[in-house]
Order: structure tokens, then sequence, then C-alpha cells
């Protein structure tokens, strides 16, 4: 195995650990269905530092970040113990913000510094709520990833970032 492989798998497993972590915000949407993805996947970081504007930065994933979330997404939905007919539609959107949240506390990509290791709360966001920018206060930040899936090609999910209570 190279090392490329080795990282890949760190990241695939660090990914599904946050989502079981982050799952409680979704847990009450399970319902009927699996939720397959069904169109391109996007995500933005938003930034409002303490001081001066605030930033964003928003693009698709790669196709390996994209198939690595919707891996980590069954392997979530597997360790779960969600039943063979039932799913979450937001899940994969959830592995994408959770992969995007492991990769900046790995590499300080994104630069969200601090916030990385600070409270982590996830959000999922309605159609309309997902097409606005979120009104954050200085010094924090969000990751929103935007994963189309059958039965649901607008779901949003949205990770606050706030640093850690003193």
């Amino acid at each position: 195995m190279s090392d490329a492989d080795d990282l890949a798998d760190l990241l695939a497993e660090l990914t599904v650990s946050l989502v079981l972590e982050l799952h409680p915000a979704i847990a009450d949407l399970v319902m009927p269905g699996h939720f397959r993805p069904a169109g391109a996947p996007a995500a933005a970081v938003f930034l409002r530092p303490l001081e001066g504007e605030p930033t964003h930065r928003s693009g698709p994933p790669s196709l390996a970040v994209a198939e690595l979330a919707a891996d980590a997404a069954e392997a979530a939905h597997a360790r779960l113990g969600y039943g063979r007919r039932e799913g979450n539609p937001f899940l994969p959107g959830l592995a994408l913000a959770a992969f995007y949240l492991v990769e900046a506390r790995r590499s300080g990509a994104f630069g969200l510094g601090a916030l990385t290791g600070g409270r982590v709360r996830a959000y999922p966001l309605a159609p309309d709520e997902a097409n606005h920018d979120p009104p954050l206060l200085p010094g924090t930040a969000a990751i929103r990833a935007w994963y189309p899936v059958e039965g649901a090609p607008q779901a949003c999910i949205e990770l606050r970032l706030s640093p850690s209570p003193a």
C-alpha cells in the first residue's frame, strides 16, 4: 500500500468518525428510501475574522473527494444501524462537510486556524436558507456542503465553527 492509499484510508476513517459524532443533528430526518448521489456536489467555506471583511471560497469537490464522501456516508449508514429500507438524505452532505473539516484540521486548509479545534455544530438547511450567506459572528466560520441525492436534490448541511469556550 502506498502513502497516498494510507492517507486516503485515514481521511476516510476520520470523516466517518466525525459524521458519527455530528449525526444527532440530522438523526430525526431518517425516512424510508435510499438516497444515492444524484448530481454534482459543492462546498463553501465562510470565514468571518475578528477584524476585517468576511470571506468565502466555494466550488465543486474533486471526483475523489466526492467519492470519499459518498463512501463515508455509506459506512456511517451501516455503523449507525439504519435499516435496510431507511436512509437520510442529509448523510452524504454531512459526510462532505465533515471531510472538509477533517482536511482543514489535518492540513490547515481554508485558513480556519484554531476554529477547526473549537466547537462544531451541524445544521440541515432548507433550500432557501442554503442560497444565502450564513450570518456569522466575528471570529467564527461555516462549512456548507450541498450533495444532491435521489429524492432530495437540494440537500445542504452547514457546520458552524466557533472558538472553544475559555
